[in-house]
């Protein structure tokens, strides 16, 4: 019995020398996941936003890009699965003002980047699609679908735009993000991961098709149409993230997605 006593008391002081093993939490994503979300940075970043005012900044620059094709793709999900008008017009709302960051932040930061490190004949043809592209989200932010028909034309407007982003975002990480990946170093890799994140934090959150997207004049303009932007937003968004109400929202049931 004593010996079986020293065992125990030896076995407690042994147990109190070790560090406690830190709880496991399985409801927070890892910070990196966090830096860009459908909800935007103030629902999504969790406690590093809070004493920063923007998310945690990715360690990879190109890997956070990739991340964010992810969630634009989760945003046209949510777009399928609205069960309501004003559930639809939410998240095409969401949409573009995503892609419209994005796209900012890209033309500001990667592209400039793949001409120094890796140029190629495509990348014309991938700012071209951007300007298209700013052409079509400008005319699903504007438009408000009041009847069916209507309906059925921002859907199919909302697909073609849908077919020709995912496309656009295959090439680009084929094309430009995985060649990129062959001559960055860590140390330029999370260069553009600072880049990108303050880019897209003080991105426009509306398409302007006249506006520059070359590298000079992107840098320049964008912040300050960025500004604009978000004060526009303040001024036209309730405090529950809701568009305050807009003429032409109407009852009717949405036409399903193409």
């Amino acid at each position: 019995m004593a010996s079986a006593t020293a065992e125990q008391e030896q076995e407690q002081r042994v147990a109190a020398t070790e560090p406690a093993a830190l709880p496991i939490s399985k409801e927070q994503p890892p910070a990196e996941a966090q830096v860009l979300s459908p909800a935007g940075e103030a629902e999504s970043a969790g406690a590093g936003t809070a004493a920063t005012g923007r998310p945690p900044t990715p360690t990879n620059g190109l890997d956070a890009i990739v991340a964010d094709h992810l969630v634009i793709k989760q945003l046209f999900g949510r777009y399928d699965t609205a069960a309501t008008a004003q559930a639809k017009l939410a998240a095409g709302r969401d949409l573009v003002r995503h892609i419209s960051r994005h796209a900012s932040a890209e033309e500001r930061t990667l592209y400039p980047l793949v001409r120094e490190k890796h140029p190629q004949p495509g990348l014309a043809r991938m700012l071209y699609d951007r300007m298209v592209n700013k052409h079509m989200l400008n005319f699903l932010e504007s438009h408000v679908p009041a009847s069916e028909a209507e309906w059925t034309l921002y859907d199919t407007t909302l697909a073609k735009f849908r077919a020709v982003e995912e496309e656009h975002l295959a090439t680009e990480e084929a094309e430009v993000i995985e060649p990129l990946r062959a001559v960055l170093d860590p140390a330029a890799l999370a260069k553009l991961g600072r880049k990108w994140s303050s880019a897209f934090a003080n991105a426009p959150t509306h398409p302007h098709p006249g506006g520059p997207s070359d590298a000079a004049g992107a840098r320049l303009l964008h912040p300050v149409v960025g500004l604009i932007d978000r004060v526009r937003d303040a001024l036209t968004t309730e405090p529950g993230g809701n568009l305050k109400a807009a003429a032409g929202t109407g009852t009717h049931a949405p036409a399903a997605s193409q």
